[in-house]
């Protein structure tokens, strides 16, 4: 390992002692995600701690002490905690201690696959920043990606694997108009659940999910539908954990959900809307990270000019993929 993935593990393990959520927002913590997405998109070690230096002044301590015997947990009374955000640092403890006894690899597939379905809650930033962990290898930020999940995780229709035109159904979204009020994502989520109206169906790959979640974001530059691309990356990164069917069913039902919830907005594949005039700097890491994982493995010109866009309207600083760009 050289010097700069070394570091990058070492802030990552370092992060681990803050809450997933800051107040008084209750936002989710970016810091891991974002340092991630930096050091991908070509950050020095310096800028990696600067960044880290500047963002970690909102964030707050998740315990004292995560070793500390009073918040252990033993077997399975880890599962007095799944829905409980509270319950935070007892399991990050349990899994950081299981991780070390027996490696990331059988701790993910151990959990995963129960918690995939509910991958839409917090605004899909848990397995954002699992998949963001996995493909880091850090030990650490899996166990608090996992903890994470499982503790905001709620009860959800089961889905069906039936193949669907993703963009067919999408499109009669779009036709059927708006069907639901936004009041928070969390909440116009849960309110679809238990209205029986979380949408159904298993699109035909991973690739379908990423083009098309990609189309919905360049049509509209609507904040959450930015999720829905780096989710996609995410979620794909995380299928080689568990049955990749149950995977790609689960983004499917959280893609047509996200879609309803924004509006149900109409998309083009073939056009786009300038990039924002502003977007803050996590997230604009975390989009144009992908842009660059996908156009590196699809060739899509599409992907390159985002970044070339995103670097040209001063939203993120210009050593963002500097080989890239022009």
């Amino acid at each position: 390992m050289n010097d700069h993935n070394s570091k990058l593990s070492e802030l990552l393990a370092d992060g681990i002692k803050f809450d997933p959520h800051y107040l008084p927002s209750m936002n989710s913590d970016h810091l891991p995600m974002t340092l991630c997405a930096m050091a991908g998109l070509g950050a020095s070690t310096e800028q990696l701690l600067e960044f880290r230096s500047d963002y970690s002044k909102i964030l707050r301590s998740v315990a004292s002490d995560l070793e500390s015997k009073s918040i252990g947990l033993e077997a399975d009374q880890w599962r007095e905690l799944i829905g409980k955000p509270e319950g935070y640092a007892r399991l990050l403890s349990f899994l950081v201690r299981e991780i070390g006894d027996t490696g990331i690899d059988p701790v993910v597939r151990k959990y995963l696959p129960e918690f995939i379905e509910s991958l839409a809650f917090a605004a899909f930033h848990p397995i954002i920043r699992l998949g963001y962990a996995l493909e880091a290898g850090s030990s650490e930020e899996v166990a608090a990606s996992l903890a994470y999940l499982i503790t905001t995780h709620r009860e959800m229709p089961v889905g069906s694997h039936r193949k669907i035109d993703l963009e067919a159904v999408l499109n009669a979204q779009v036709k059927a108009g708006k069907m639901i009020e936004m009041k928070s994502f969390g909440a116009t989520l849960l309110e679809l659940i238990t209205q029986g109206r979380y949408p159904d169906g298993c699109a035909r790959d991973f690739a379908v999910c990423a083009q098309i979640s990609f189309a919905i974001y360049r049509s509209t530059r609507n904040f959450f539908a930015l999720h829905m691309v780096t989710a996609t990356y995410a979620v794909r990164t995380c299928a080689g954990y568990m049955d990749e069917s149950r995977a790609l069913a689960a983004l499917t039902h959280a893609l047509l959900g996200a879609h309803l919830i924004v509006g149900s907005p109409g998309f083009d594949s073939t056009n786009s809307m300038p990039v924002p005039d502003r977007l803050d700097l996590p997230h604009a890491y975390k989009y144009l990270y992908v842009c660059l994982k996908e156009y590196q493995q699809t060739g899509d010109e599409r992907y390159l000019s985002e970044i070339r866009g995103f670097c040209a309207g001063g939203l993120v600083p210009d050593w963002v993929a500097a080989s890239l760009v022009d």
